[in-house]
């Protein structure tokens, strides 16, 4: 048996063996026998593996002893000499982002050690979690490539340009070792300002003489239940284990108030109500009555219940309504409107809020060569909304609609060439795309079973005079479609063009 939950609220026996961990005397050694009964420790899933080193120490301690103690050492000393070598990997990263006058805040496992809440082999570190503020993120950016690190997946520039409003954070490897670069602690608050607390109220330290902060007790906490809340294709056990640490750290101090109160103010009361009950009243863990009534009191859209509802479930098995719902509040979140604009679903509302051409805009301009879409070149700010991440072909739209500005000469008509693909899927499917220059529809190729393996089609768009030379592409597809809905490798994404370049054309 090895009941496994993959949301923020661990399973029956993922309970018992956290209760092992965690818990004094007699409650942690039944729970202890309970669990040993129930699972094989050497097919345990990744998240109750991550437990493994703070159960054999918590075992030790209370003088218990039997046949998988041995193996549980083993993991302990195993944990103790990986996380000694990512620590130590990820110093240089740490000292040339201090030598570019970058303050660093180290989060999570890394956090808790540096601040020596933990011990250094009883919280396996996957990778070095490194904070800066959003303001610096392009130059950390550039400091790490500098030093030699590498963006796993997509480009510098594309991590530093675009994907940035998408996630707070991105890996970088260099060495073997993992560093995960944070512009953003919170995912679910994504607002600046709303972090300036965690910052005013962190302690100095340092890792190998580099200095370096850590969040206090409470903001590790908070942040350990946040990165949690969600589902995960593995069990995040480990965030009660961190809570559970900070709080202890404080005992009677521990500033509840402060926490009820960031949680209230940057909309994530029912996140935190959950951990808090869960901690309450399956770990046993002193969690003040007034607290957890502040937090059933706090009032909640309908719009977070059902977001929080959505993002417990695994994505592909989301409805189209729950899809909407977590796109238009990570859009609102990446926009930095959260707390002052009123819900709206839909979209055409997602569509409305997407970036348009302006005078600040840095358009890429056609009379100084295509327009490139693969991972090697940076588009600027042409691609408006719509688009999926580069790869090395092109770019996918990703949803009904797609769109992108770019420059050709002010006051004179233009012949652009568009060299796209479509995604088809089946020999039984077809693909219809409408494309509109500066809202006129100008070509509506179609695309069927001959086009399955995506050679490019040139399409000709003619581009009206214009007095500031801007065009704007649109790119609307009849009928888009996720790979995995039709039994292909994993990819939940909506796909419909395929777009290689935009030239002039001769």
């Amino acid at each position: 048996m090895n009941d496994v939950s993959h949301t923020q609220i661990p399973s029956a026996l993922e309970t018992l063996l956290l209760r092992a961990a965690l818990l004094d005397d007699e409650p942690a050694i039944a729970a202890y026998r309970s669990w040993s009964g129930e699972v094989d420790v050497d097919s345990l899933d990744g998240g109750s593996q991550r437990m493994l080193p703070l159960l054999a120490a918590n075992l030790n301690r209370l003088g218990v002893r039997d046949e998988l103690t041995p193996s549980l050492h083993g993991h302990r000393r195993q944990s103790l000499a990986a996380n000694a070598h990512r620590i130590a990997g990820s110093r240089e990263a740490l000292r040339a982002l201090a030598g570019a006058r970058i303050e660093t805040m180290v989060l999570k496992g890394t956090a808790l050690v540096t601040s020596g809440l933990c011990e250094l082999g009883l919280r396996p570190i996957g990778d070095v979690d490194v904070l800066v503020h959003e303001q610096d993120r392009s130059r950390a950016i550039d400091t790490l490539v500098d030093a030699g690190w590498v963006t796993e997946i997509y480009p510098p520039w594309y991590v530093k340009r675009t994907f940035h409003r998408q996630v707070p954070a991105w890996v970088w490897l260099r060495g073997g070792v993992q560093l995960d670069l944070h512009w953003g602690a919170l995912h679910l608050v994504r607002d600046p300002v709303a972090e300036r607390p965690l910052w005013e109220r962190s302690a100095a330290g340092d890792i190998g003489g580099v200095p370096v902060l850590t969040p206090s007790p409470e903001d590790q906490a908070l942040h350990a239940w946040l990165h949690a809340s969600e589902y995960s294709p593995v069990p995040p056990l480990r965030w009660a284990a961190d809570a559970t640490t900070a709080i202890a750290a404080r005992g009677d101090a521990f500033d509840w108030d402060y926490v009820v109160e960031r949680a209230i103010a940057t909309r994530v009361a029912i996140q935190t109500r959950a951990a808090l009950e869960y901690l309450a009243g399956e770990l046993d863990q002193p969690i003040p009555g007034p607290v957890l009534d502040r937090l059933r009191g706090a009032p909640t859209s309908r719009l977070e219940r059902r977001e929080h509802a959505a993002r417990n479930r695994p994505p592909a098995e989301r409805s189209r309504a729950e899809e909407r719902i977590v796109a238009l509040q990570d859009h609102r979140r990446q926009s930095l409107e959260l707390l002052a604009r009123p819900p709206r679903v839909g979209a055409r509302d997602l569509r409305r809020e997407g970036r348009r051409p302006g005078d600040g805009s840095e358009l890429h301009d056609l009379r100084g060569g295509p327009l490139v879409l693969n991972h090697d070149d940076d588009p600027l700010d042409s691609l408006l909304y719509g688009w999926s991440f580069p790869e090395s072909l092109g770019r996918w739209t990703e949803g009904g609609e797609a769109a992108l500005a770019v420059r050709v000469e002010p006051g004179a008509e233009a012949t652009l060439i568009a060299d796209v693909s479509a995604f088809v899927g089946t020999p039984k499917r077809s693909q219809r795309i409408a494309i509109a220059v500066d809202g006129r529809r100008r070509a509506r190729p179609r695309f069927g079973a001959s086009d399955l393996d995506l050679e490019p089609r040139e399409v000709r768009l003619t581009a009206p005079p214009t007095p500031d030379g801007v065009v704007t592409l649109t790119f609307r597809i009849a009928s888009p479609c996720s790979p995995s809905s039709l039994g292909m490798p994993a990819d939940d994404r909506r796909l419909g063009m395929l777009l290689r370049s935009v030239r002039l054309a001769d």
